[in-house]
This record gives C-alpha cells, sequence and structure tokens, in this order.
C-alpha cells in the first residue's frame, strides 16, 4: 500500500509487461480491480506500451469491455490478457490464471477476493491506496 500518486499503477504495468513478454508459465494473465475504468488504469498502459515496442496483437479486444488481447511473446509462445471487473462476482466462476495483479485491492469485498479470485489465481500481486481508517 502506498499513498495516491504513490505509483501503483506504474508497478503493476511494469510487472505485466514484464510477465507479457518474458517466456514462462504464465500464458493467461489478468488485471482485476472494482470496475472497467478502474481496470483501464493499468490494461490501457500496458497495450499502449506493447504498441510502441512493436508488438502486434493477434486478437485485440482492448478498446472493449471486458479487455482482453492475445499476443506472441518474445520467445514466439502465445499468451492471453484480461482485464477483469470483479462488479459481478459470479462472472468469475470458470477462470484460471497462472498470474495475475489487483488495483486497489481494499475496495474488493473479501467474499469475492476469497470466493472467487484467490481459489483461481496462483501469483497474486495485489495493490491499494490506504483509506483515513486504515
Amino acid at each position: 500500500m502506498c499513498a495516491k500518486k504513490g505509483g501503483k499503477s506504474t508497478t503493476l504495468k511494469n510487472r505485466r509487461l514484464e510477465k507479457l513478454l518474458s517466456p514462462g508459465p504464465a500464458k493467461q494473465c489478468a488485471t482485476f480491480s472494482l470496475t472497467y475504468k478502474q481496470v483501464r488504469i493499468v490494461f490501457d498502459p500496458v497495450c499502449d506500451a506493447l504498441r510502441a515496442k512493436g508488438i502486434k496483437f493477434l486478437i485485440d479486444h482492448s478498446k472493449s469491455n471486458p479487455p482482453y488481447i492475445r499476443l506472441r511473446n518474445l520467445m514466439g509462445e502465445l499468451v492471453d490478457y484480461y482485464g477483469i471487473s470483479v462488479e459481478d462476482p459470479k462472472s468469475l466462476v470458470g477462470f484460471k490464471y497462472p498470474d495475475a495483479d489487483i488495483d486497489e485491492a481494499g475496495l474488493i469485498p473479501n467474499e469475492t477476493f476469497y470466493g472467487y479470485i484467490a481459489p483461481n489465481v496462483v501469483d497474486i500481486m495485489a495493490t491499494g491506496t490506504p483509506t483515513d481508517s486504515q
């Protein structure tokens, strides 16, 4: 946790770029947040940075909700990247992600995190902004 404008979203963006482009087991990954508007704070800059590096998307639904792209990493492996809102937790059933980021994790209800996200993700990096009550 760190204060507003503390670099949380940039940290998640950089982590996601590294994970998307590196060889390894995480061939499906996601960024979760409370709303699609919040998801886009990380998802859109990741897509912009990939385009700036000349990475072509094999499937590009980056401007729709839910956002999704498919690309080949630097080793030629297929990678799927999803932006996921937890507004409707039941929509999360059935998805498994080896790697995920959660932006503003403290805003996600415990029931949603422990009931739908945690059982389906192997490696999670969560960030958030403390509130006055913390």
